[in-house]
């Protein structure tokens, strides 16, 4: 929690410093995409299932830019997952949804139409639920992105390009049932995908 605190502390002196030596700008990146995977393919009917992934993600960048060069302020990210489970033994299939969300600082770095971007996500949370009323919720998060682009500029205030990223996050502990349960988990683990292509629209202010 002091890592977090120290973190917001710096860079809401930073924009305050920023602010009269740069430019507003703002960024919504989306990402869509679909995954598939059968656990025991090899084993028989009865313990084979598949897992059929549907996944929109978009994350809301605020903050400002410094000689067209260096990028910093805040961002927000959600996630929201929905799996489809088929079992090959006839059972009726089932669905969850996972729903993540988190604010960030953002940090970011430009050289001409290449674009960096490292975001540190503070506190994110995520809930899960199952066809027949199993429902969980993750706390004491923690975790990062970086993703690095093109950015290209149609004209002075917007620009649009894609962006490819890599996001890890990890809970210390979820609730089940009412139980609060101390455990590491990564979001990588539920969602099964951590390498995401991001389409970005940027609006220069």
């Amino acid at each position: 929690m002091r890592t977090h605190n120290l973190i917001v502390v710096m860079l809401l002196s930073v924009l305050a410093v920023g602010a009269a030596h740069a430019g507003l700008t703002a960024r919504l990146n989306l990402n869509y995409d679909t995954t598939g995977h059968v656990q025991g393919e090899n084993a028989t009917p009865a313990t084979r299932v598949t897992y059929n992934t549907k996944r929109m993600a978009y994350r809301a960048d605020f903050g400002y830019e410094i000689n067209n060069m260096f990028l910093i302020g805040a961002s927000y990210l959600a996630i929201n997952t929905k799996q489809e489970e088929v079992q090959h033994d006839l059972t009726p299939t089932t669905f969850s949804t996972f729903k993540v969300n988190t604010l960030g600082a953002l940090f970011g770095y430009r050289i001409g139409y290449l674009d960096f971007n490292y975001v540190y996500f503070l506190s994110p949370t995520m809930t899960f639920e199952k066809d027949g009323g199993t429902s969980r919720s993750f706390a004491k998060g923690a975790g990062w992105e970086f993703n690095a682009g093109y950015i290209f500029p149609v004209n002075k205030i917007f620009s649009v390009g894609p962006r490819l990223a890599y996001r890890k996050i990890t809970w210390e502990e979820f609730t089940d049932a009412g139980a609060t349960i101390p455990t590491p988990l990564t979001y990588g683990q539920e969602d099964r995908k951590d390498l995401s292509f991001y389409l970005a629209f940027q609006f220069n202010i």
